[in-house]
């Protein structure tokens, strides 16, 4: 099913048609160059919940300000994006 869902997610992006935002990392489309790696800065009431939501959970996390995820965008727009490129090393 993977190479399945690969294929259907990678024919939608070249035919731009969608914008894909993976969480965590991806065999699938890690080394995939039309995926970059995108942050997202949570709000104060989003690192709250997720703070309470892991607790809950009995995981732990610290203040997770910031969330890293792989995406294929069409574009992002340069007046504050959600996701945002991260700079390469």
């Amino acid at each position: 099913h993977d190479d399945q869902v690969r294929r259907e997610l990678l024919r939608l992006v070249d035919d731009k048609r969608a914008e894909i935002t993976l969480w965590g990392e991806s065999a699938l489309f890690g080394s995939d160059a039309r995926f970059e790696r995108v942050r997202h800065r949570l709000s104060a009431a989003a690192r709250a919940y997720k703070s309470r939501a892991l607790r809950a959970t009995g995981q732990t996390v610290a203040d997770p300000a910031v969330e890293e995820f792989l995406g294929a965008a069409l574009w992002y727009p340069p007046d504050g994006a959600d996701l945002v490129p991260v700079a390469r090393r």
